[in-house]
């Protein structure tokens, strides 16, 4: 009987390796289809762009020349993203601007991936392949990587780190990961919110409290002097991003939104991985793991708090994945554990839903930093394909309005909104066109590039980082554009503006005649170039009146303009 069953044993041992095989081709098939898009990150909002314009100015040495009317902009733009443009400068001359940004996706998305991993399995007590799992299942993880954003390189350097600092706490550790923290605040000042309370706790549970205070204090300073000598390179420091930060959220004027952190929470974290959050609290409590539970749980709440009402885009939770991961792989541990004790329905109802909800078709779609889709996460994927080519036609849209322009002559290019102006104001940057003078009126909203010849003025209608403009734009295009115009004679004028805008502007039926039924139909409102002639911009300014009155109260240009004047060193370097 002995011999029969010997034989046995290495035949179960094989079946396992071929069930945790497949197991892991099935995963990682999964994953490809759910990380695709990452391949090919597109612009997201007049911020990605300006990364890298900036980026290409600094190379240039011509931080000035990047909105030399509106200078807050640039010291926002550059200084609380100082990371990624500093880096957008060193490859952009190998890669280009571009290139530069997307290497730096590639790279914050793979420390993402990678870091979170690690740290699930770590705190959630979990296997790789559930921990791998459940990274992957949170969808504001791999959205996040589908569109250039500041976000994913710093949460990859933060949460390098993190894991970093838990795997092997100690002097080196330390100074590896305070240099890494430094480099991801450079990128996102909020990054802060992490190393203040993850970093200090991380410590604790590895390390008794003595040694843990001491690397503790050791990475932080470290941090700060990698901080300080980043922004020592263009001239400023910490203290200047905190300060432009500040004015810029104080123009903006956003008030508080509840419902909507809320809903961004929602769409981040998705259904399942709340749910399993839910398990994951109970078992770390059942359990008494006290510290851990603080912080899986600890910091999201922290953050959350800190950011209360002001959570705009769901890619600021970025940074999060691994606390929430951690509490959803614990829970998926919970549910196993069921499972193998015999209490089969609540598994099985919990694997359907996660089933479905990846299944279904799309639900719930909200255009927020790209389609987020409340359920259907799988048939969610080709909007987000759609969304990139928008993005991508958007590009073409603005380089034929550029090469339209007749060799030596001028054209001149009105803005309606800031994404279309930071947007050519890129084009033209990495077409290699150059700030040329420009006189007043001109050059209190606009600024002329010129190549071979050619010279682009750009003129932007929209006060930046002012909420009331709807009540300026009449008085932007009396006093300047309209004058500016006559002044110059461009051979050809264009205005870029969204199909959506123009709708408001001037009606659907004026803005389709003539246009490809593709745009005219588009579910992503296109960015649309249309010739300017006399009547058009007749009827441009009679809108803006009309918006204006509709704004219900008087509003000061100069005021404005004043608003957005800055008196940073960064911004005339």
């Amino acid at each position: 009987m002995t011999e029969l069953a010997t034989p046995a044993r290495p035949l179960a041992i094989d079946q396992a390796r071929a069930w945790t095989a497949a197991q892991w081709l099935a995963l990682l098939c999964f994953g490809a289809i759910l990380l695709w898009p990452a391949l090919t990150p597109v612009h997201v909002e007049g911020f990605s762009a300006s990364i890298v314009a900036l980026g290409l100015h600094m190379a240039q040495g011509t931080i000035h020349d990047f909105l030399p009317f509106a200078p807050i902009n640039t010291d926002y733009f550059g200084l609380t993203k100082l990371g990624a443009v500093e880096g957008v400068a060193l490859l952009s001359p190998l890669v280009g601007g571009d290139g530069a940004l997307r290497i730096q996706m590639w790279i914050g998305a793979v420390l993402t991936l990678a870091a979170s991993a690690y740290l699930v399995r770590r705190w959630g007590g979990a296997s790789w392949l559930v921990s791998a799992t459940v990274v992957l299942l949170i969808p504001g993880v791999a959205e996040s990587f589908f569109f250039f954003n500041d976000n994913v390189p710093a949460a990859g350097l933060m949460l390098a780190a993190l894991a970093l600092w838990v795997r092997r706490p100690s002097l080196v550790a330390a100074m590896v990961a305070g240099v890494l923290i430094g480099c991801a605040i450079a990128i996102r000042t909020d990054t802060v919110l992490i190393a203040a309370l993850a970093v200090p706790l991380a410590a604790l549970e590895t390390q008794k409290p003595g040694p843990a205070a001491a690397l503790t204090a050791l990475a932080g300073v470290i941090a700060v002097s990698v901080l300080f000598a980043m922004f020592a390179v263009v001239h400023a420091s910490p203290l200047d991003a905190l300060r432009a930060g500040a004015t810029a959220v104080k123009l903006w004027d956003r008030p508080s939104d509840l419902p909507q952190h809320l809903l961004i929470l929602i769409y981040f974290v998705g259904a399942p991985a709340l749910v399993l959050m839910i398990f994951g609290v109970a078992r770390f409590i059942r359990e008494r793991r006290w510290l851990t539970l603080t912080l899986a749980l600890g910091v999201p709440l922290f953050v959350n708090l800190a950011l209360l009402g002001k959570m705009w885009e769901p890619r600021q939770l970025l940074m999060l994945a691994p606390f929430i991961g951690a509490l959803a792989a614990a829970g998926v541990e919970a549910t196993i554990a069921d499972f193998r004790r015999g209490e089969r329905s609540g598994p099985l109802v919990i694997a359907i839903v996660v089933v479905a909800w990846l299944a279904s078709p799309v639900k719930a779609v909200v255009i927020a930093d790209g389609p987020r889709v409340l359920s259907g996460r799988i048939a969610g994927l080709r909007l987000w394909y759609e969304w990139q080519q928008s993005v991508r036609d958007d590009f073409a849209r603005i380089d034929g309005a550029i090469d339209s322009a007749p060799a030596a002559a001028t054209t001149a290019i009105l803005t309606e909104g800031w994404n279309e102006d930071r947007y050519l104001h890129l084009e033209l940057v990495a077409k290699g066109f150059r700030r040329a003078p420009l006189a007043a009126p001109c050059s209190a909203l606009g600024e002329a590039m010129s190549l071979n010849g050619r010279t682009v003025v750009e003129l932007s209608i929209r006060q930046t980082f002012v909420p009331i403009w709807p009540a300026l734009n009449a008085q932007q295009l009396e006093r300047y554009a309209i004058p500016c115009l006559a002044r110059l004679r461009p051979g050809h004028v264009v205005l870029l503006a969204s199909g959506k805008r123009l709708d408001d502007l001037f009606g659907k039926a004026d803005r389709e005649r003539g246009m490809d039924p593709i745009l005219a139909n588009a579910t992503v409102s296109p960015i649309l170039a249309l010739p300017v002639d006399q009547p058009l911009l007749g009827k441009l300014d009679d809108a803006y009146r009309k918006e204006a009155a509709n704004f219900g109260r008087p509003a000061s240009l100069e005021r404005a303009i004043a608003m957005s004047q800055s008196n940073s060193p960064f911004s005339r370097q």
